[in-house]
């Protein structure tokens, strides 16, 4: 049995990502024994619920660690600040006098949501595998995995990279106006943690080419010919998940979105150069036989 799992491993169709799939595989292998209406119903109920359970202890490490998380969120604006040889005091602030509780409960919330995805993806898992077939299974195990690695991946692209840029283009746009920059504190924070869970969304679609690609349902060639439909559809999908409707901030979550697409193309190419591979030998091996 030991041995029939290592060999789903090492051929899954994704390649490339067994070694981070392991530890998953093992936990989501599932014993297909066919069940009562009533016990799925059970089921159900309990994958409803862990990942419930998930979000509510992401949430409550996020309000027992609040001022290290709220410190690690001004962090990109610290960078800004220091390279203008500013004060982050002086953009800062609250406004209502119960703006410290609601910061508290929001930032606990989108905190927990970023941490507690890759779980939730996991807990998915655990309910779809077991009514798949091998080969199904062998696609959506390291798909899975791979799910929430990029959430992370793009959560940290969106930390590190575009999130610093962003807040020095609007400081030095202000400037511009001769307008002194002050932003409430509930904003800056709705901001950071939307921005990293619209990257953090936006870095699963190579993903999802791939599993479409893998079940046969897109090529690259469609990929290919129909890109002016798919960068009207990624212009809506950043117009609806970035937190400002401005096209600043829209034009830097499409520019990386719509090079993952061009990366998706390459994917599903890949994807096919392997599946005409396979069928090659298995008609050289026909033919040998």
């Amino acid at each position: 049995m030991l041995s029939q799992k290592v060999k789903l491993l090492l051929v899954n169709p994704l390649g490339g990502f067994y070694f981070l799939v392991v530890p998953f595989y093992f936990l989501l292998s599932p014993v297909d024994i066919p069940k009562p209406f009533l016990e799925h119903l059970e089921e159900l109920r309990q994958m409803l619920i862990k990942p419930l359970i998930a979000l509510g202890v992401s949430m409550l490490l996020c309000w027992v660690f609040l001022r290290q998380l709220i410190e690690a969120i001004k962090h990109p604006l610290q960078v800004v600040c220091d390279d203008k040889g500013i004060k982050i005091e002086d953009f800062l602030f609250t406004l209502n006098v119960v703006d410290p509780l609601t910061i508290s409960i929001e930032t606990g919330l989108f905190a927990g949501i970023v941490i507690a995805f890759p779980f939730i993806f996991f807990f998915a898992g655990q309910f779809i595998v077991p009514a798949l077939h091998p080969n199904e299974r062998r696609l959506l195990i390291p798909a899975f995995s791979a799910g929430g690695l990029l959430f992370i991946g793009g959560a940290l692209f969106c930390y590190f990279l575009i999130l610093p840029q962003a807040l020095r283009f609007f400081i030095e746009w202000n400037e511009w106006f001769g307008w002194r920059a002050q932003w409430p504190i509930q904003s800056y924070i709705g901001f950071v943690l939307q921005m990293m869970i619209a990257f953090g969304l936006s870095f699963e679609l190579p993903l999802v080419i791939a599993i479409l690609a893998q079940l046969g349902i897109v090529s690259h060639e469609f990929l290919s010919k129909h890109r002016r439909h798919a960068v009207f559809a990624l212009i809506v999908f950043a117009a609806c998940v970035t937190p400002t409707s401005d096209p600043f901030t829209l034009g830097m979550m499409f520019g990386p979105m719509y090079l993952l697409y061009e990366l998706s193309i390459g994917i599903a190419w890949y994807i096919e150069q392997r599946h005409i591979r396979r069928m090659r030998a298995e008609g050289l091996m026909d033919d040998l036989d």
